[in-house]
């Protein structure tokens, strides 16, 4: 598909997101920004394998005071991330990034979560995505920004954990724990684009830090995920919290391909100016 067919797919796709959304009560905060991130999954064919795609520049529903209750998945599957408690729910706050909004997690409370999400389940044998933060505070433990998958040990989960030891991405459950570690420190105050894939039949978990390769783990296998979640700002089971700014928030039911991702990680790099 040309760039032109992919922005027209994208605006009619835009469209019925935005009826959506704003139905709801919500706040599109920039739909140009929605439509060209579309543009490119449409252009390298990972519309279909998009599970979960949010950004805080996209679209957020607020009982008030910029607190967030409703992060807009836009991915088609409406799988929004929700917080009903107010003292739990991250803050929408402008000029995070590069003069982009940004939404605050405090590093206590704070996060999202989507229970039993769309289009994903345990029969998946992969899963890839790409995430913008940039950790604020905090030093004990591995605050966890995203967590997709069960809770327990009876479950396999791919997390995604960023820390103020080096970033880190690794699967949990009953076959053990298994890390893909980068080299790369989570310095505070410096955004990162973090994008994890994981080939279950292939057994591969590689992480990208801007970019940049960073390590790999193996663990062969598909995701126990009947009873699973995606939990933004900890994990599944709410322990493990982050503290800092989430700006970009993309999960996917396929292993990207080295073009998926390096077209994904420069548009957004390109929008945040993050390297």
């Amino acid at each position: 598909m040309g760039i032109i067919d992919g922005f027209n797919a994208a605006g009619n796709f835009i469209a019925a997101q935005k009826l959506r959304i704003l139905a709801d009560g919500g706040t599109i905060v920039d739909e140009d920004w929605m439509r060209a991130v579309v543009s490119v999954l449409v252009q390298q064919g990972l519309m279909g394998s998009v599970k979960f795609l949010a950004d805080a520049n996209f679209a957020y529903k607020t009982p008030g005071a910029g607190a967030v209750s409703k992060l807009y998945d836009i991915s088609g599957n409406n799988n929004d991330a929700t917080q009903a408690t107010g003292a739990n729910q991250p803050i929408w706050t402008a000029a995070q990034q590069n003069g982009r909004a940004g939404l605050v997690f405090d590093g206590t409370n704070d996060r999202l979560v989507k229970t039993s999400p769309s289009g994903m389940s345990t029969g998946d044998s992969a899963i890839s995505y790409l995430v913008a933060f940039n950790r604020t505070g905090g030093t004990a433990g591995y605050p966890i920004v995203v967590a997709y998958g069960g809770n327990g040990t009876d479950k396999d989960m791919v997390l995604f954990v960023y820390a103020a030891a080096p970033v880190g991405a690794y699967t949990y459950g009953n076959r053990g724990v298994i890390s893909a570690i980068s080299t790369t420190t989570a310095t505070q105050n410096i955004a990162k684009i973090i994008t994890g894939t994981y080939s279950g039949s292939a057994g591969t978990y590689n992480i990208y830090i801007d970019g940049i390769f960073e390590g790999t783990a193996e663990e062969p296998g598909t995701l126990n995920l009947s009873a699973g979640s995606i939990s933004i700002g900890s994990g599944t089971d709410g322990t493990q919290i982050v503290k800092g700014n989430l700006l970009n928030c993309n999960i996917f039911n396929t292993a990207l391909t080295t073009a998926q991702r390096t077209a994904l990680e420069a548009t957004v790099n390109q929008y945040y100016r993050i390297y």
